[in-house]
């Protein structure tokens, strides 16, 4: 942390957890920030920080070492308001940066979308209405990027609330009810989500944007079983989709055949994912087809290969900032290092789950996934007690949903400690639900 936003704390007697906790941000989001590793802040969070430590917005900038922060024109936007470009209204300048920012968004440019937000947030809200919907819209995207998707969620409701009168505004309305829907499925919201993402169809079905609306259909459906319409959605986002895009659909239609056990099908969708990542050096969706090719090779039992490719895939998601994705391809790796037996590397990248995770504004599978993992290592190390605390937190948040893999997971560990606890009763009930899982795991095969 910065010398003088760290004097300044410990003068307050604050902590940096603290602070973020209060402010709605992540703990590493706000290191980020006090490091000077976020080339720009978003004003939103910027007025919530200075609240939160008695400031007004230029003196945190000036403690964060951001001083003033006024941007130069670039590609025909000129920041201000109403009279900033040549001939141009503030309404018209609004547009072109609504067009730039929804482009960079598509194309994952977060320092270009960063760039738009500060412009936008130059321009006098009395004539440019939607500046709010925008800053408050970015400010969800980042929040979702730290995988704190229920604050991400209240943020985009607040957001969408304006009726559009232009197709560029119709087309803005519609990427944010995409987002919510996409929000809903990491939550496991699927019947809420579903109406949201048919609804931003309705508004909006072209290009990047229908790509990735069809991107989350395909990992709803992927999510309630019905395989059909997940693989249909999937080949529309490879049809429609950018080559990152593209990335991610071939990931998902692999993580569709690991789902039914087509493990032969799986390696030909995440090869080809793969060969088209070789092209993409700077894309981050890299990380998440190579996530899916380590479970690949970790259920063909070639552990060793997944281990390389998870790890691969870390180094690139760590760089890019996804929360999200570093989760999973470190819950993942944990996974493989317990089975294992390899407790010390199992436990280093045990702490870094517990130093990263969101569980409780999360994705639900993925909070399943690395409770999992931390209770595996409980119980190798013999903390009965610690373990079934996870575990049973687990098993709440899963239970709400069709049985998956986890779910079955989190139930075999439940019977396993209650067995070493020698309470029958409650081993019996577990050894049941296990059965159930893989009744319902089995049918989809």
């Amino acid at each position: 942390m910065s010398n003088l936003l760290g004097d300044y704390l410990a003068g307050k007697g604050l902590s940096q957890a603290e602070i973020a906790r209060r402010a709605g941000v992540s703990k590493s989001y706000l290191s980020m920030i006090a490091h000077g590793q976020r080339r720009s802040l978003n004003p939103l969070i910027v007025e919530r920080l200075a609240r939160e430590l008695g400031l007004a917005p230029p003196e945190l900038k000036s403690l964060l070492g951001h001083g003033s922060e006024t941007q130069p024109a670039r590609s025909g936007v000129y920041p201000g308001t109403g009279n900033d470009g040549p001939g141009q209204s503030g309404l018209a300048l609004f547009y072109q940066a609504l067009e730039q920012g929804l482009r960079a968004e598509h194309a994952n440019n977060r320092n270009e979308l960063e760039r738009v937000c500060r412009v936008i947030a130059g321009m006098d809200q009395g004539l440019v209405p939607l500046r709010r919907n925008f800053l408050c819209w970015h400010e969800a995207l980042e929040l979702a990027w730290q995988n704190r998707f229920e604050q991400s969620l209240a943020v985009l409701r607040a957001a969408v609330g304006f009726k559009p009168t232009s197709p560029l505004e119709r087309r803005f309305k519609a990427k944010i009810i995409g987002d919510i829907g996409a929000v809903l499925v990491a939550r496991g919201c699927y019947k809420e989500a579903l109406k949201s993402l048919r609804l931003s169809l309705i508004l909006w079905d072209e290009g990047e944007q229908g790509a990735v609306v069809n991107l989350n259909l395909g990992t709803l459906f992927r999510r309630t079983d019905n395989f059909a319409d997940a693989v249909e959605a999937y080949e529309k986002a490879v049809l429609m989709g950018s080559p990152s895009l593209k990335l991610l659909a071939y990931a998902g239609l692999g993580q569709v055949s690991l789902d039914q056990g087509g493990l032969g099908q799986a390696r030909k969708y995440l090869l080809k994912g793969y060969a088209l990542s070789r092209s993409l050096k700077d894309a981050p969706q890299r990380a998440d087809i190579l996530c899916n090719l380590g479970k690949y090779y970790k259920e063909a039992g070639k552990q060793s290969r997944a281990v390389y490719l998870l790890s691969k895939g870390l180094e690139i998601a760590s760089v890019d900032g996804n929360t999200r994705t570093k989760l999973y391809l470190l819950a993942e790796l944990a996974d493989i290092y317990l089975v294992n037996g390899r407790l010390k590397q199992a436990d280093r990248i045990l702490a870094r789950i517990e130093e990263d995770a969101a569980a409780d504004g999360g994705d639900v599978l993925l909070a399943g996934l690395c409770l999992t993992a931390l209770a595996k290592k409980g119980l190798c190390l013999g903390q009965i007690q610690q373990s079934l605390l996870v575990l049973n937190r687990c098993y709440r948040a899963l239970s709400k949903f069709a049985p998956t893999a986890e779910f079955e997971t989190c139930c075999d560990l439940l019977r396993q400690a209650h067995v070493r606890l020698r309470k029958p009763q409650e081993a019996a009930f577990f050894a049941g639900e296990v059965r159930r899982a893989r009744k319902a795991l089995k049918r989809r095969t």
